[in-house]
């Protein structure tokens, strides 16, 4: 087992902070580095943001730096700007936040100057929340398609023999009649007006035979 010697210097903070940046650029993992809390002799400059763009098909570093009253946006090299980063933590940005496809590293400097790192890894997307329409079209077998409201068509499954093709078998709810609108009033009124003939007719056959009866005792 390897063990350094006590003599061979450690990378500090800053140092590993550095390669953490390098190796996000290198790996296209890099998204975002910003830099505040500025102590520099330009008191108007509140922070700096840097991001990868590419140039005349050459990667180079976007600096865009933020004032008080305006905006000034310069482009680096890549090694050029590299040094430029180098230069400026711990001089004139006390703190730096680097953002990363899978990573969120934070370095700050102390009041004495000591560096302190942070690294976080980015918790996964929350996963989409289903719709009931979804939901119920997930749990659909394959090869089927929901009914159109009213239709009484049969569902087929896709693959099936022919014999199950031939017993096809439709929806009971898509297929329930309902009577239409106005169709109880109408065959209630009938009812009644057959009672009421029926009645009638009862009437005049008693009529009938009272007058017969009648008639026979007259004679």
């Amino acid at each position: 087992m390897f063990t350094p010697s006590p003599d061979a210097p450690t990378p500090d903070e800053r140092q590993r902070f550095l390669r953490l940046l390098r190796t996000a650029l290198a790996e296209r993992r890099f998204q975002r580095l910003l830099l505040n809390r500025h102590e520099g002799e330009d008191a108007s400059i509140e922070r700096l943001t840097v991001r990868d763009i590419e140039l005349r098909g050459e990667r180079a570093l976007s600096f865009l730096w933020r004032h008080k009253t305006k905006d000034v946006t310069k482009n680096h090299p890549l090694d050029e700007g590299l040094a430029l980063i180098d230069a400026l933590l711990g001089r004139d940005f006390q703190q730096a936040h680097l953002d990363t496809l899978a990573e969120e590293v934070q370095l700050r400097f102390s009041r004495k100057g000591k560096p302190l790192l942070q690294v976080g890894k980015k918790g996964a997307p929350p996963r989409p929340v289903k719709t009931p329409a979804a939901w119920r079209a997930s749990r659909r077998p394959a090869g089927t398609t929901a009914p159109s409201p009213g239709s009484c068509r049969p569902t087929v499954l896709s693959g099936a023999t022919s014999a199950s093709r031939t017993r096809s078998r439709a929806s009971p709810r898509s297929c329930r009649r309902w009577p239409a609108s106005g169709s109880r009033s109408t065959s209630s009124s009938r009812s009644s007006a057959r009672r009421s003939a029926r009645r009638a007719w009862t009437r005049r056959a008693r009529r009938c035979g009272w007058l017969i009866s009648a008639r026979a005792r007259a004679t």
